[in-house]
């Protein structure tokens, strides 16, 4: 027997991969306020671990394709 897949399914995919985007559109743009705050009020013997947290976080997590695969796969459990 053959079923035919629905138009549901591809638009509710769709939906949870903008959803996706828009979550890390935002927690990037968190973040970075807040670097940009923690930057303004940084003095001389903090600015170095700063500058290397900032560093690994952006390699990673951000820039990071297996992280991004993992919460992904968090959002489409949640919403399944």
């Amino acid at each position: 027997m053959f079923t035919a897949c629905s138009s549901d399914d591809n638009d509710n995919d769709n939906t949870v991969q903008e959803q996706a985007k828009t979550n890390r559109k935002e927690f990037i743009e968190h973040t970075r306020n807040n670097l940009k705050d923690v930057a303004e009020n940084l003095n001389f013997s903090t600015w170095k671990s700063v500058g290397t947290l900032n560093t690994y976080f952006n390699r990673y997590v951000l820039n990071n394709p297996e992280f991004e695969q993992l919460l992904g796969g968090i959002f489409r459990a949640r919403l399944a």
